[in-house]
């Protein structure tokens, strides 16, 4: 039966991007190019609002999922809050304001009365804590927020982590947030083959896409961190404390890129003087565009190397490393893909040695939109 709802999922989001998309156009709801934008004309951007639908629709059907009616409030006010920056461009202090509180409420919630007796920790600790956590459920938002800058990279990336979510969740017994992870994947996938293959029909997800996104991955994230016991699936450890380190090593494994990149560009910023929030082409994908790869290759890489990342961390936990040393692993791996990547590209392309014109090779050979399978599904989309 829930695969139905899976099925529903994708068919609202699939039905109802050609209505959002001609609104989009007549009411000029568009992303147009500036200097800090790769597009050359403006692009429809109101993709939030198809899969939005696609996860509420069935979510609704099914009389919530099991997921609580303040997560389900918690997940539209993040679509509303970046449609109106869609719309209004609002300021970024305003919005961030508006994410700490909408934040703090899902958090105060949902779980509070289970964080004490999951994590025991002292009481005077658990201030500490709570703000660490509220402060990292904004940056999570914010680093899939940011990393929405090529084609495919935030839907791809959603679909990978709520699949992951998913798979996790359905172990654990915590079917409700397997269930709307399973919806966000599903209604992310008709807007993903739009976004990548469509010619007249392409639409960028925009803010209220890429904030309702980091949204679920927040709920997700909290569920995994505080809601599930230590001793499910994949999270069993010697002591409590041991089973949060690997259930945060196994959360920042699936969310590892967006985080580490956010970390390297905001650090950036700092040391160069420059607002942390001010827009620039700093990112990881903006480095893949500049070697020559395609927005579509350059967002597998991106994808597939946070693949890797969950990858390694399983192996480690296999092989039954210490919890420090499968978070430390994750660690290292995130710094290496984003920081190690960007900066080093950078030396060897300084040098112009053989690393940097390998990579300038590998990025031109991955132009596929003149290939026969691409132009044949850029006429079965539009």
């Amino acid at each position: 039966m829930g695969f139905l709802y899976y099925i529903a999922a994708f068919l609202v989001s699939f039905l109802l991007f050609p209505f959002v998309l001609k609104a989009a156009r007549k009411y000029n709801l568009v992303d147009s190019p500036n200097v800090r934008k790769l597009q050359s004309d403006p692009v429809p951007s109101m993709g939030g609002i198809v899969v939005a639908a696609g996860v509420f629709v069935p979510l609704l059907a099914a009389g919530g999922g099991g997921i609580t009616i303040s997560e389900q409030l918690v997940m539209a006010a993040m679509l509303l809050i970046g449609i109106a920056d869609d719309v209004r461009d609002l300021s970024a202090t305003l919005r961030f304001i508006l994410e700490l509180v909408l934040v703090c409420i899902l958090f105060f919630l949902n779980y509070t009365g289970q964080l004490d007796s999951c994590c025991n920790i002292h009481p005077l600790l658990l201030f500490s804590l709570l703000a660490i956590l509220i402060i990292a459920g904004v940056g999570v938002i914010n680093a899939v927020n940011m990393i929405d800058g090529i084609d495919g990279l935030s839907s791809g990336f959603g679909i990978m982590a709520s699949g992951i979510f998913a798979c996790i969740f359905l172990r654990t017994g915590d079917t409700g947030h397997a269930f709307l992870s399973g919806l966000c994947a599903a209604a992310l996938v008709p807007f993903y083959l739009h976004n990548v293959f469509g010619k007249r029909s392409k639409m960028y997800i925009g803010d209220g896409g890429s904030l309702f996104i980091g949204s679920v991955l927040v709920i997700n994230t909290y569920a995994l961190l505080i809601g599930v016991q230590p001793s499910a699936f994949l999270l069993l450890a010697a002591h409590e404390s041991e089973a949060v380190i690997i259930r945060t090593a196994l959360c920042l494994a699936v969310l590892c890129i967006p985080v580490f990149d956010t970390l390297r560009v905001m650090t950036d910023r700092i040391v160069r003087g420059i607002h942390p929030f001010h827009a620039d082409k700093r990112h990881l994908h903006h480095r893949f565009i500049e070697l020559g790869f395609s927005h579509f290759r350059a967002s597998s890489c991106i994808i597939t190397a946070n693949l890797f990342i969950v990858g390694v961390w399983y192996i480690c936990y296999l092989l039954r490393l210490p919890a420090a040393m499968q978070l430390l692993s994750v660690i290292c791996m995130g710094i290496f893909t984003t920081s190690g990547f960007y900066y080093g590209s950078q030396w060897c392309e300084r040098r112009q040695n053989r690393i940097y014109r390998f990579l300038c090779r590998l990025g031109k050979s991955s132009q596929l939109e003149q290939t026969a399978l691409w132009l044949r599904m850029q006429r079965l989309l539009g």
